[in-house]
């Protein structure tokens, strides 16, 4: 197997002259409001149990009155996520663009860029210092997206197509968390899994069972990707989002049967489980 079976994700777009102005050094150009920089307005952004709200609504206002100019240093803040930098920072660069909204839209492109360490982060172990710190970044850049809206989705699913194989895992990634957007994301979901790469493929399985969405395409398309796919991992990834669509997937169970007596280990298990959820009855029966 050339990927692991455990949570995460990755990516890397279009970012082009974006980026040349979206990576600044910060520092007396950073833009300012009632005489305050922005770095000095995002330390007011609520975190812990008791923030200070009164603090926190004003800093939504000043990032809201410095609107793009902002995007810049918002973007460099995300883009020099190290080990040593503090975490509360990613919170208050996300509430930043939560503040923003659909006005952070020209920060697209850059922020699915910053989506590629979650490709390496699935590929190794999470107790690794370094796999922590890729999915840091990479579940940053995707709650910022997030903060933008649905105006992400659609570069997110252009990214689908990307040459790179890290931009569109990435993006397979991504959209399992923009479910409101299920009815243009399935079909794109589902023909990613037609990718020449197994963990694009694995990847985008997975976003198929996680937002459970359009079972009369899904399902045929994990059944087909659970016959005829030749890794172990994306037949494993397409029962188990089987599993997810629960009763919904009943039209799986010959394929959920078969893979419950195959050679691979690891596919009997987790044939056997995803017939639990699809149809109890249909598991009982395998082991009379």
């Amino acid at each position: 197997m050339t990927s692991q079976l455990h949570s995460l994700p990755l990516l890397l777009c279009f970012a082009g002259s974006f980026l040349l102005v979206c990576a600044p050094s910060l520092g007396a150009d950073e833009p300012a409001y009632q005489e305050r920089s922005l770095s000095s307005w995002l330390q007011d952004f609520a975190i812990g149990g008791h923030p200070d709200m009164g603090q926190h609504h004003a800093a939504v206002q000043a990032v809201r009155a410095i609107g793009r100019e902002a995007l810049p240093v918002l973007t460099e803040r995300l883009q020099t996520i190290s080990h040593t930098s503090d975490r509360d920072q990613d919170i208050h660069t996300v509430s930043a663009f939560r503040a923003l909204g659909a006005e952070a839209r020209p920060a697209i492109p850059a922020l699915i860029e910053l989506l590629a360490p979650a490709y390496d982060a699935a590929r190794e172990s999470l107790s690794e210092p370094d796999a922590q710190l890729n999915d840091r970044k990479s579940g940053a850049a995707v709650r910022a997206l997030q903060a933008i809206g649905h105006d992400s989705v659609p570069p997110l699913i252009d990214a689908l197509g990307a040459e790179e194989t890290r931009i569109r895992f990435g993006a397979a990634m991504a959209l399992e968390h923009f479910p409101r957007q299920v009815n243009e994301i399935v079909p794109a979901l589902i023909d990613a899994l037609e990718d020449e790469d197994c963990d694009v493929r694995w990847r985008a399985a997975r976003s198929i069972g996680t937002l459970r969405a359009m079972p009369e395409l899904s399902v045929p398309a994990l059944a087909n990707r659970l016959r005829d796919d030749p890794a172990t991992n994306v037949r494993c990834y397409a029962i188990m989002a089987l599993g997810k669509f629960g009763t919904t997937a009943k039209t799986s169970i010959p394929d959920l049967r078969k893979a419950a007596t195959d050679p691979n280990g690891a596919i009997r298990s987790y044939a056997h489980a995803a017939l639990e959820q699809v149809e109890p009855a249909a598991n009982e029966t395998l082991d009379d």
